[in-house]
């Protein structure tokens, strides 16, 4: 990758949210803000 530092800072804007648009990030923080929750219900989907 050759970019300087504000395309680098773009770059790096657009790919963090896009790791906040999974269906397993929306159960895992839910699961997470959930303390009462026992166990996962079902494993992760892209691991």
């Amino acid at each position: 990758l050759d970019a300087d530092m504000d395309q680098a800072v773009v770059i790096e804007e657009k790919l963090f949210g896009d790791c906040f648009e999974t269906e397993d990030q929306k159960y895992g923080m839910a699961f997470f803000l959930d303390k009462n929750k026992e166990k996962v219900k079902e494993p992760f989907k892209n691991c």
